[in-house]
């Protein structure tokens, strides 16, 4: 839906604020639940799993003016995850970034 939206929307930025809110949520449920619940990200994902995955993939699908707010987010979101699932998470997106051919987010992101 983002991807279909208007060039620095305020739906854009409502959309992405409101998923990354409700990843926050299920991240914090998970992890205060189970410490080790990390480990299972690497087996079957977890519904916070997959909604992280969604937000990474955001970073290629979003319009360049709303990719700083959504990097913000994003960044806000990882330092509350634990050490291991920080560095899972950073590592995937190390390889989705190192990957990409847009010359356009790629300075940005890196």
């Amino acid at each position: 839906m983002v991807q279909h939206l208007l060039a620095g929307s305020p739906a854009t930025f409502y959309c992405i604020h409101s998923r990354v809110e409700k990843a926050n949520q299920l991240c914090y449920e998970v992890f205060t639940n189970e410490a080790d619940a990390w480990k299972q990200w690497q087996g079957e994902p977890e519904p916070s799993k997959k909604l992280l995955d969604l937000l990474l993939r955001l970073v290629f699908l979003v319009d360049i003016q709303v990719l700083p707010n959504l990097m913000q987010l994003l960044a806000q979101l990882i330092t509350k995850l634990p050490q291991d699932a920080q560095n899972i998470t950073l590592n995937e997106l190390y390889s989705q970034v190192a990957d990409s051919d847009d010359v356009v987010r790629k300075p940005m992101l890196v």
